[in-house]
C-alpha cells in the first residue's frame, strides 16, 4: 500500500510538470523598458544570471546564460553596457597556470551561468565562468584595463566530469575554485521529483591544479545553487535550493557551522559593509518548472526577494520583496554604491534598485 501511495504522488508530480510546462503563458511582462516605481530596468540582456564586481568597483562584470552568451560588463556611472567576449570580441591566448593544462582551445561560444572575479596571486583580474556551450567546463578570463571598458582574454579551462551539472563557482587562493554540482545530466525531471520528494541531487565540487576534482565532505543537497568564499577565506557559503537553506560551512573540512532558512535560495553576493545578500524564490515549483520555459526575449514576472544574512551567525534580514514588472526571476543582487543591481536567469535585462 505505502508503494502504491508513493507511485501515485510520482505521477501526479510529473503530470503537474508535463502540465506546467504546457502551459508557458504565465509570468510574462510587457517588453518595453520603462522605469517602475524607481526600479529602473538595463535591457538588451540575455539572461544576465550573476554579477560581480571589477576589483576596483568600477564596473560590474556580467553572464548570458542565452545565445550568444559570452561576457558584458557595465558601467555604474552611466548604466552603459559593452560586451567583452563573445561574438568577435575578446581573445583566446592559453597560458599556463590558468586551469588544466589539458585544456588549450576556447569553445566556439560561452553559454555563461554562475561567475567569479577575483585578484590573483600574482595580481591579475581573473574571471571564472561556469560554461555550458559544447563542454560543461569552468573556463578562466583574464580581464585587463581597456577604454572605455575592461576587456577580457581566454586563458584556460577545466572541463568537469562525467554527468557534471554545474551551477555557481568561486575561486580559492591555490589557483582551484569550488562549483556547485545541481543534479546529473541527462535526468532532469526525475531529479526534480527526487528533490521536491526530499532527496539530495548533488553537492560541491573542489578541483585543484594538483588533486583535480573532489567532492567536498558534508554538501550534499537538494539541487545546490550558489557558492560564497567568505572574505577570510576560511569558510562557505552554500545555497541548498530545495532544501531551502543557506549553509555555512569550513572549508578545509566541510563540516557545518551555521545554517540559515531562506526558501528556494539562488546566487549570493557581499554588500559593501560584508553582508551576504542572497536571492530567494517564494514560489510553487510548479511556477518555476514553467520558467523553465519562458525563453530570454521578454522578462519573467515571478516574485523573488532579496534577503540579507549575517555572516556569523546567518541571521536573516528580508530586504527586498517584489513581483511585477519591470522584472522578476531575481537571481543575485549586487550593491554598487546606493543601489543593487539584480540579475535574472529568464529574459532580456536586470534591474537597480534603490536601497532605501
Amino acid at each position: 500500500m505505502r508503494q502504491t501511495w508513493k507511485v501515485m504522488i510520482r505521477s501526479q508530480l510529473a503530470l503537474a510538470f508535463v502540465l506546467a510546462i504546457m502551459n508557458t503563458s504565465m509570468g510574462y511582462a510587457q517588453a518595453d523598458c520603462e522605469p517602475v516605481d524607481g526600479v529602473v530596468p538595463i535591457c538588451g540582456l540575455v539572461g544576465p544570471e550573476d554579477l560581480e564586481r571589477t576589483p576596483d568597483n568600477r564596473y560590474i562584470v556580467i553572464s548570458s546564460m542565452g545565445s550568444p552568451g559570452g561576457l558584458l560588463v557595465l558601467d555604474p556611472q552611466t548604466d552603459a553596457l559593452t560586451r567583452i567576449y563573445g561574438e568577435g570580441v575578446g581573445e583566446n591566448s592559453p597560458e599556463p597556470g590558468w586551469g588544466d593544462p589539458a585544456c588549450t582551445a576556447a569553445p566556439d561560444w560561452v553559454l555563461s551561468h554562475g561567475i567569479d572575479v577575483r585578484v590573483r596571486a600574482d595580481g591579475r583580474w581573473q574571471v571564472l565562468v561556469v560554461n555550458h556551450q559544447q563542454r560543461e567546463s569552468v573556463e578562466f578570463f583574464e580581464l585587463l584595463p581597456g577604454d572605455p571598458a575592461p576587456t577580457a582574454v581566454w586563458r584556460g579551462c577545466v572541463s568537469g566530469p562525467d554527468n557534471a551539472n554545474f551551477n555557481d563557482t568561486v575561486a580559492l587562493a591555490d589557483g582551484g575554485f569550488l562549483v556547485t554540482h545541481m543534479a546529473d545530466q541527462g535526468l532532469l525531471p526525475w531529479q526534480l521529483l527526487r528533490a521536491v520528494l526530499g532527496f539530495d541531487t548533488g553537492f560541491l565540487y573542489r578541483w585543484s591544479p594538483e588533486t583535480g576534482f573532489a567532492q567536498v565532505p558534508n554538501t550534499q543537497a537538494r539541487f545546490p545553487n550558489g557558492v560564497s568564499l567568505a572574505p577570510d577565506g576560511q569558510s562557505f557559503y552554500l545555497n541548498d535550493y530545495f532544501g531551502n537553506t543557506v549553509r555555512r560551512h569550513n572549508l578545509e573540512t566541510g563540516e557545518l557551522l551555521a545554517q540559515a532558512e531562506v526558501m528556494q535560495t539562488d546566487n549570493g553576493a557581499w554588500t559593501e559593509g560584508g553582508k551576504l545578500l542572497v536571492a530567494s524564490h517564494p514560489v510553487s515549483v510548479l511556477d518555476l518548472v514553467v520558467s523553465l520555459g519562458h525563453g530570454f526575449e521578454t522578462p519573467s514576472l515571478l516574485p523573488f526577494d532579496i534577503v540579507e544574512l549575517d555572516p556569523e551567525t546567518l541571521a536573516s534580514r528580508l530586504l527586498i520583496s517584489r513581483e511585477g514588472p519591470p522584472m522578476g526571476a531575481g537571481t543575485v543582487a549586487l550593491q554598487h554604491g546606493d543601489f543593487l543591481y539584480i540579475g535574472s536567469y529568464l529574459g532580456d535585462r536586470l534591474i537597480k534598485v534603490p536601497l532605501n
